[in-house]
């Protein structure tokens, strides 16, 4: 009777069952939770080509009457901790459900029967408690970045920072009571009028954000606060979305619209920019394409085209934006120039895209360094030094050579007895020469950039 080979093996900590099934041939089956990376085999039984088929291809649980089949013990585990395993991940999920509900409840309650201040203070040691202990114990190095946005890294200064991030997290709970004074007021937004003069000529927009300030709930304070249809294009995958999350999504207004599409969304992103709305997207994410684009002296900006192929394709406003805390749950919301629409045509320039969007939020950026959290600040790439000046006196001596090969080929050929000298022989034997030397002389001193360089302008002089 023809039998299967059934083993369990790991991938990346998740469960992958492996079925090979012979029957005058090779028929391999494989079904995994994720892509393979290490394959581990653990345990090796046989199984009956029919139970295997029945199991795992029509995906049918094994009945009591089935367990017979299952001669290796390993097996039988495998099997029992697989039906266990779906009541504990209901359990879970229930459990998170429970939570998150009554944390939502909790904070609500508290921010209809407390002011904003009170509240602010109220929450304020717990959210500092949070950050000590999980900042204790870490130690951060902070990427390279230009010295004037540079601040202090200490302990003290980490622990404040993600104190008032838990804080921002906070309104999220409830995103649609914002639009009440005493927490409209607590919001100043510049440059306003750019969105609606946008939306009243019938055209999306696309808010190109930095990480940097309170930049989670920004899109609260434009859709909880003044009743604006922002969405945000967030990484990853649409599954990852937390419950908690969902449930926060729930409280905002203009409940018909998505408040976050991912990249397995793009159907419902090409409706939701095609009708007129604003799309929140992040300019330094490290994923996609990625343009280089002249920061300050010795300093390039990595970003992220996405925002820019976004309003390209839909023929939308693309406007830099980002919102400063200035403490106490008090924010200040700027909204840049538009980029010039030829800039944005098919036949554009995008470095131009990059150094507009750059010199809109950079006083911002000089104004409060201890804002750009590291998500943006790994962004910045230093600048290799010109290596001009670096083989400049390589480059004359190599010169000087040339030169004195020259007075002296110019001798020899005054010499009507030498006939090997005067030849192209002895030319090209110099010339050879010359490289040769150069090359290992500059290939312990300079890169190899630099060896090109000075190589070609010696075979031009020649």
């Amino acid at each position: 009777m023809p039998v299967g080979i059934c083993r369990r093996t790991y991938c990346s900590g998740r469960q992958h069952l492996d079925v090979s099934l012979f029957d005058a041939g090779v028929l391999r089956m494989e079904f995994s939770r994720t892509c393979l990376k290490k394959v581990l085999p653990l345990a090796d039984c046989l199984i009956p080509r029919q139970r295997c088929l029945e199991q795992w291809q029509h995906r049918k649980p094994l009945a009591g009457s089935r367990l017979k089949g299952l001669n290796c013990p390993k097996c039988l585990l495998i099997w029992a901790t697989n039906k266990m395993r779906q009541p504990f991940s209901n359990l879970k999920a229930a459990f998170q459900h429970t939570v998150n509900t009554g944390c939502i409840a909790f904070f609500r309650r508290l921010e209809r029967h407390l002011s904003p201040d009170t509240l602010f203070k109220v929450l304020w040691p717990v959210c500092l408690a949070r950050a000590t202990l999980n900042n204790l114990f870490k130690k951060t190095t902070p990427p390279p970045m230009p010295d004037f946005l540079r601040s202090p890294r200490t302990l003290q200064a980490r622990i404040r920072q993600r104190a008032s991030l838990y804080l921002d997290d906070v309104l999220l709970y409830f995103p649609d009571r914002l639009y009440a004074p005493k927490w409209l007021a607590r919001c100043q937004i510049e440059g306003l009028a750019r969105l609606a003069e946008a939306r009243q000529r019938q055209r999306p927009v696309v808010l190109a954000f930095w990480h940097f300030g309170s930049f989670q709930i920004n899109h609260c304070w434009l859709r909880g606060g003044h009743n604006l249809p922002v969405c945000g294009l967030v990484g990853g995958n649409s599954s990852w979305r937390t419950n908690l999350a969902r449930l926060q999504d729930r409280l905002l207004p203009l409940p018909a619209l998505p408040v976050a599409l991912y990249p397995d969304e793009l159907r419902e992103l090409a409706r939701f920019v095609s009708a007129g709305n604003i799309t929140y997207i992040a300019i330094d994410a490290p994923a996609g394409k990625q343009l280089s684009v002249p920061f300050c002296d010795g300093w390039d900006f990595q970003l992220a085209t996405g925002a820019i192929r976004l309003a390209s394709h839909y023929q939308a406003e693309l406007i830099p934006c980002c919102i400063t805390n200035e403490g106490s749950w008090r924010y200040r919301i700027y909204i840049g120039q538009p980029v010039p629409s030829k800039h944005l045509a098919a036949d554009g320039d995008w470095l131009q895209v990059g150094q507009h969007l750059l010199s809109e939020m950079l006083p911002q950026f000089r104004n409060r360094p201890h804002q750009c959290l590291d998500a943006m600040t790994r962004r910045f790439v230093k600048k290799k030094k010109r290596l001009r000046k670096k083989f400049e006196a390589s480059y004359n001596c190599l010169h000087w050579l040339m030169d004195e090969r020259t007075d002296r080929l110019t001798s020899i050929r005054s010499r009507p007895q030498s006939k090997f000298f005067g030849s192209a022989f002895y030319l090209l034997f110099l010339k050879l020469l010359c490289f040769l030397f150069g090359g290992v002389y500059l290939f312990f001193r300079h890169s190899r950039r630099a060896i090109g360089e000075c190589l070609l302008r010696v075979h031009l002089a020649l």
